[in-house]
Formats: structure tokens, sequence, C-alpha cells
């Protein structure tokens, strides 16, 4: 068990105010860890490993193995969880507890954790993520609990969905079953609900409508967002690419449904894509769908003056790079977006040069971290230098435990030399 990540999780639970949240995600790291010391020397599991050394790498891709497998796998889930708030890395999980949350409603409680959780550690706003987690929950199993004593995590789930009214083919408080198997309408009302969603949307605002998308994973659904990619207004075509990133679930190989044809036709109409917004949305398609042979596309817009394209990349390239071991033109890539001007883009492409690459050794990351840490003493009276060093503080603090101590010293330095 590496006591980074428990220093981690109770160091940030106590931060955010969710001490008792953060002691059961160490709960879940030590089954985790139990369940991976338990493999015998012989699974298959340590094929390809230099040692059978228990490490927080290993217990994450034993962990997304086992739910890849058997997606009722709850130790799997929530240890990938835990490992995700202890990282401090985008969502903070709650893209796994869609599931848990279909079994049981009171798991909404959970993510509303998570979200406030994560919002405050890394700065984003998680109302769109969250919405989608408390989305898998049955609609009338949940109104349930909200009028039930004690019900208020419940309340605010509901207060974050949109009302069934609002929904196509509802009437009044009824018409819609399960949240994403089953909100009303044919293909055609939810691409028009949708594309109402995509010209309205806020922060706060509901997207039903596309999540229902995403669960109908049919030839007629991918056919028309593909056709949407073409289309003169950039509303529709940032529909057609929000469509096509999470069109389905991924199945035994990592692969989501129509992966090929998703590829061709977004590659395809990337070229000459003038809107900086659909364009980072297409990189994100690539991204999600793990589109290995589009790896060098999407490199050659890292510079691109515009922040949602440079961020689409930082946070797509993980994905599409060699998982055994990370092309130098991959870290070259991320060590450039680390230096960004932008927090949001230098926090992603941190995290994943030094949490998600492969085949790098500690010398490396030494000079990395020497790198960015001149960086930003060099701008240490600008308004973006202590937000620099803070970032490569936190980093230290979500390293896992194969990072060694010079590196974390080297991070985690508050002045210059």
């Amino acid at each position: 068990m590496s006591q980074n990540q428990v220093d981690a999780l109770r160091r940030s639970g106590s931060a955010t105010g969710h001490p008792e949240f953060a002691e059961r995600m160490v709960e879940a790291l030590q089954e985790g860890f139990r369940v991976l010391e338990a493999l015998p020397p012989e699974d298959a599991f340590w094929r390809g490993w230099a040692n059978g050394h228990a490490t927080v790498h290993k217990l994450g891709v034993l962990a997304e193995e086992r739910l890849r497998r058997d997606p009722a796998d709850r130790t799997a889930r929530w240890t990938l969880v835990a490992l995700a708030l202890a990282h401090g890395a985008n969502d903070g999980g709650l893209s796994l507890l869609g599931p848990a949350i279909a079994d049981d409603p009171t798991v909404v409680a959970d993510a509303l954790v998570i979200a406030d959780w994560a919002g405050q550690e890394i700065g984003l706003d998680l109302t769109a993520e969250l919405r989608e987690a408390c989305g898998w929950a049955d609609r009338s199993a949940l109104e349930s609990l909200g009028r039930a004593e004690g019900g208020e995590a419940a309340r605010r789930a509901l207060r974050v969905l949109v009302p069934p009214a609002a929904l196509p083919g509802s009437a009044g408080s009824g018409g819609t079953a399960a949240w994403l198997g089953g909100v009303g309408g044919t293909a055609d009302e939810l691409f028009a609900g949708a594309l109402r969603e995509m010209a309205a949307e806020g922060d706060a605002d509901a997207v039903p409508c596309l999540i229902a998308l995403h669960g109908r994973p049919t030839r007629e659904v991918f056919e028309r967002a593909a056709l949407l990619l073409a289309c003169e207004d950039p509303v529709e075509r940032e529909l057609g690419a929000r469509v096509l990133r999470e069109l389905g679930p991924y199945d035994a190989e990592g692969r989501r449904p129509f992966h090929a044809e998703t590829v061709d036709v977004v590659v395809a109409e990337m070229g000459d894509e003038p809107d900086p917004g659909v364009l980072g949305w297409m990189i994100a398609v690539l991204g999600y769908h793990r589109a290995r042979r589009a790896l060098d596309l999407v490199l050659g817009l890292q510079a691109h003056p515009a922040q949602p394209v440079r961020f689409a990349v930082a946070a797509a390239l993980p994905e599409l790079a060699d998982p055994e071991r990370t092309e130098r033109r991959v870290l070259e890539a991320l060590l450039r977006l680390a230096g960004d001007d932008s927090g949001a883009v230098r926090w992603y492409a941190l995290y994943a040069l030094f949490n998600e690459t492969a085949g790098v050794g500690s010398a490396q990351r030494r000079t990395w971290a020497t790198h960015l840490t001149g960086q930003a003493d060099t701008d240490i009276d600008s308004d973006s230098g202590p937000e620099r060093r803070e970032e490569l503080a936190q980093l230290a603090r979500v390293l896992d435990d194969q990072a060694d101590t010079a590196l974390l010293d080297i991070l985690a330095r508050t002045t210059g030399p």
C-alpha cells in the first residue's frame, strides 16, 4: 500500500471538507491492493512486468482490466475512483460512477462529494460530469429517496437534472423511463433536443438528450452524427462530435462501437474545421476512441493559437500514445504543453507527462522537473509564476509510489535555488 496515496487522500479530504469519504477511499485502495497482492505469481497479469511488486501503477492497470471483464466488479470500480481522487486527475472518477448509481441510487451522494472534492482540487466546473453520472439513476427511485427523511443528497441530485417535462416524449411528471437507457423520444426528437441543448448550453445547463444519444449506439445514430460534422452551422458540427465522442460503451478490447468509421470521418473533417471549439471536440473524439493512428494529426495541433484546441491535445495524447513505451514526440509535446499559458492545459499535460507515460526513466523525469521549476522561477514575479509553482507542488503530492525522492523534492520546492 502506497503511503503517498493514503496521505494524498487524507490531506485532500481534509482540505475539501470530506474526511470521512477520504477514509472510505483509503479502504477502497487497501482492498484493491489486497486483490493485487493475492494474485499468484503464475497469473497472466504478471506477464511483461519486470517484477511482482505491488505498485500503484500496477493496481490501476489491474483494476481497469477487471472492470472491463466484469462491469459489476465493485472493488475494481472503487479502486479506480480512489486512485483518480488521490492523483487529482480529470473528473475525480465521476465518469466511473454511472453503473454504480444505476444499481444503487443512493450512490448519488458519493457523486456529489466527488464533484465538490475534485472541483475544489483542480478548479474545474464538473456540473456536466455530475449530471451524466446522476443521470444513470432511475428517476422514480431518486424521487422516492428525495421525499424520504435524510434525502438531501437525492434532492440535490434531482436539482442537477432537468425536470421530466423538459424532455421529448414527456408529459408533466411522467412519460420518461430510466434516465440513460430510456429517455423518451425517437432519434429525430433526441437530435432536435440535443441541438437545442448545444445552442443554449451554459456550464449549468442540462444535456439529457445528448446523454440519451450516447446510450443508443445504433447505425442510425452514428450516421446522423457523422453527417453533422459536415454541416455549415458550428453548433451542429459540435453536436456531431459530442455524440460520436461517447457513443456506446467500451468493449473488452477498449473500443467503442463504430470505432474505425468514427475515426475515419473525424479525421476527414478536421483538416478544414475553422471553429476552435469544434476542433477541440473532434480531437476529444479521437482521444475517447483511442485512435492511435491519428496521433501525428493531433500532435500537429499542439501549438494551435486557441486554448480549447491545445487543451484537447493535452487531454487526448495519453490515450493516443503507445501504452508500452510513450513515443518521444509525445513526450516533447507534453513537456511543451506543461509550460502553456493556460492553467488547465498545463495541469493536464503535467499530470500526463509524469503519471501517464510509459518507458521513461527516473533521470528523465528529474530533468523535466528541473526544467519546469526553472520556468516557474523565471516567472515568479508574474501572475502565473506562483500558480506554476503550486501546480508542481500539487503534482508532487499526487505522484504514485514509483516516483523517486529526488524527483519529489524538485517538484515540491516552493522557492528558486
